[in-house]
Parts: structure tokens; sequence; C-alpha cells
């Protein structure tokens, strides 16, 4: 799947979170790999637990998870690089994408729909019940509508009608 420019596997890689590993890292996630590495690392010092700055040749691994926040009142979603250097230390950085939470909300639509692949049982009850309750306050998708108008009995007529006004 495509959300915006990130290239991503909609399979959660954690089963207490939803974090779907990116195929390809954006321009975005580069520029935190960048602060991270470079010039800002001692910003990061008292978090990554680092006494001195990594140089770039000191990657071993670097990989990206877009990860999506369920709430009753405003899904959210950013990422987070994980970078593994030649020394063994691994340095995390999560960063928030500020989009509109419908949007979000979009995206939760189609992961709840395919089953929530990757996460546990009890994470995907869970999340799904917070998400269903920002559904019901603020408004179904446009799918779920069409497929709530079709269970009540509507033809595909009356449906396409219903959805042009």
């Amino acid at each position: 799947m495509i959300y915006k420019d990130i290239e991503f596997e909609p399979i959660s890689s954690n089963p207490f979170c939803i974090q779907f590993p990116v195929k390809k890292i954006n321009d975005h996630m580069y520029v935190t790999i960048d602060a991270v590495m470079c010039d800002r690392w001692y910003e990061l010092k008292s978090i990554c637990g680092i006494e001195e700055g990594i140089n770039m040749e000191q990657i071993v691994d670097v990989r990206a998870y877009l990860m999506l926040q369920t709430s009753r009142n405003s899904p959210r979603i950013g990422y987070k690089v994980e970078i593994k250097t030649s020394t063994g230390v691994t340095i995390t950085k999560k960063m928030r994408m500020y989009e509109p939470p419908q949007a979000v909300a979009e995206l939760l639509d189609s992961f709840f729909a395919m089953g929530a692949p990757g996460l546990a049982p009890d994470v995907y009850t869970a999340l799904y019940q917070q998400h269903k309750s920002f559904r019901q306050k603020y408004g179904n998708s446009p799918g779920e509508t069409i497929i709530e108008l079709l269970e009540q009995g509507y033809t595909v007529d009356q449906v396409i009608s219903y959805m042009e006004q």
C-alpha cells in the first residue's frame, strides 16, 4: 500500500501496536536519519545513551515503520526509524506526521477491513473499539456508508443517488 509517498506493507510487525514496515524510505525519513546520525547527535545523546557522535559510515541497518494510533477523538499517524550501528547501538526516533484525522481514519478502515493482520486478537479488539467509537462520533467513511445502505436493503441505483447528494 501507499500513503502519501510512503510505500509500506499493511501487516503490523508488532502484535501490540499498528506498525507497518516501510518498503522505501521517503525524504522526511532521510532527514530524520541525518539529524540523528550527523551533526545533531548531541541533542539525542541522553535519549539514546550514546556519548559521542556516530558517523554515517557506522550505519549497519536502517528500518522504518509507519505507525498508526487509534483514538476516540483524533487518530494519529507517524513513523519510527530504527538505526543500527556497527558498534551495536540501536537508535530509535519517532516522528509525528500532521495529517487530518479523517485521512488517518480511512487508512485504519482499510487495515481493519483486512482483519488487522499482525495484531494480537485482544489488541485488535481494543483498537477496533476505539476506532469504531471515533467513526460513530465523527461519521463513517463513504465505503462504510455504502455497505450500511446495501445492508438496509437499498438497491445499487438508490445507493448511487444517495451518495451523489
